[in-house]
Formats: structure tokens, C-alpha cells, sequence
């Protein structure tokens, strides 16, 4: 089965070709999503549904289900019955977790892309950190400032700043819960 959302299919996320550094980012997040028999994966931040329609390849394979959250209207991602879509601010977890209680049983992955905020991002993890399960996954996008650099392809100093304050949040997490 090819996974196939309205703006994207799982091949074309993963295939090689063009663009290797994109497609291997995605090739990665499915293979840590199926890592879980029966995923539960929230993630916040839908946008287009690129991550969406990887991990609903994962959900498909391994009978998960995906909670995606974000701020606008992304209902229509995919109207797949594994998805499921909740409008909402990312840090309101009671809101969420009203509208999709499966989320009660824990989280096995969960992933953060959405305002690129050290701020932001804490309040994320305070609001889902307690329904993470012992071996679940944190994966947080758009932390390299690489290409944000002076010079580089997307040259922005606050982008570059934010990025970089997130690295290091994300960095001190890693330490502190090896």
C-alpha cells in the first residue's frame, strides 16, 4: 500500500532522487514511527500533511492511529480513517485530548513542528510530556540553522536565532533523559 494524502504519497516522500536530505528526513521519521506495534503518534503541526502522510504509511502497516493538531483549518489532509484532525492551539492538551481520547493511553511518538519558539516548544512539552509513554520518541523539526546562516539559501537572523535556541533546548532534553 502507498499511503496517499491530498498533496502528497508516501513513494514520492521516500523515494531517492533530488532533494536526497528531505526525502531521507522522511525515509527516517517512518522508520522510527514503525518502530511501535499500534502507534499512537500526535503531531502538531499539519500544514501540507507531508510528516502526516509518511506516518500514516507507518499507522497503516503496523495498525496505528495519527493525531495531527494545528492552529488552521488542515481537515482536509486526508480523509483516511487512521487520521485524525483536531483545529486547535498545540499547547491546549485538554482541548486535544477531549476530541481524541485514545491519546489517554499514550503517546508513542510525538512530533513538533510547528511555532519555532524556544518558548513555544517548552510549552509543548509541558502539556504532553505527561501523556509520553517510557520508550516513546520526541522528534522536533527545523532546529538546523544552517541555511538561515548569513550567506545561505534562507538567510533570516531571527530564523537562524529561534533555530538555534531550540537546538539547544532539544540538546539539554537529550542529556537530562539519557
Amino acid at each position: 500500500m502507498n499511503v496517499e494524502t491530498r498533496n502528497y504519497n508516501f513513494e514520492a516522500l521516500t523515494k531517492k532522487g533530488p532533494h536526497r536530505a528531505g526525502r531521507s528526513q522522511m525515509q527516517l521519521m517512518y522508520e522510527l514511527a514503525k518502530e511501535f506495534k499500534s502507534p499512537t503518534i500526535l503531531e502538531l503541526g499539519t500544514q501540507n500533511g507531508v510528516s502526516a502522510t509518511v506516518f500514516l504509511q507507518a499507522c497503516h502497516e503496523n495498525d496505528g492511529v495519527l493525531v495531527s493538531v494545528d492552529i488552521d483549518d488542515c481537515s482536509s489532509v486526508s480523509n483516511d480513517q487512521r487520521f485524525k484532525f483536531i483545529q486547535s492551539d498545540s499547547t491546549d492538551s485538554a482541548y486535544v485530548i477531549k476530541n481524541a481520547p485514545e491519546l489517554n493511553n499514550g503517546i508513542d511518538l510525538l512530533y513538533i513542528d510547528t511555532i519555532h519558539t524556544r518558548e513555544h516548544v517548552i510549552r509543548e512539552l509541558e502539556a504532553w510530556w505527561p501523556y509520553l509513554k517510557s520508550k516513546s520518541i520526541v522528534v522536533f523539526d527545523d532546529i538546523d540553522s544552517h541555511n538561515y546562516r548569513p550567506g545561505q539559501s534562507r538567510d533570516n537572523t531571527n530564523v537562524e536565532i529561534s533555530n538555534e535556541q531550540i537546538a539547544q533546548l532539544v540538546e539539554n532534553i537529550y542529556r537530562a533523559n539519557m
